[in-house]
């Protein structure tokens, strides 16, 4: 779902491609905004990228909590 969500698919393209409601996937993507601390899907987009450099106010322990 994660990784459905983060290549931009909307809530119901991801809904029809895990076969779950929409519903499901705003409940799952608002644990995973919160247990990644972000607020956004941008946010959550500039977190996934592997070639984010990571800024001197980030904790290099964010992705493992």
């Amino acid at each position: 779902m994660l990784r459905l969500i983060a290549e931009g698919n909307s809530c119901r393209a991801t809904a029809e491609q895990l076969h779950i409601t929409e519903g499901t996937v705003r409940s799952c993507i608002k644990r995973i905004y919160g247990k990644l601390n972000v607020h956004s899907r941008q946010e959550l987009i500039d977190l996934l990228r592997p070639e984010r450099q990571l800024n001197s106010s980030e904790s290099p322990s964010r992705l493992s909590s």
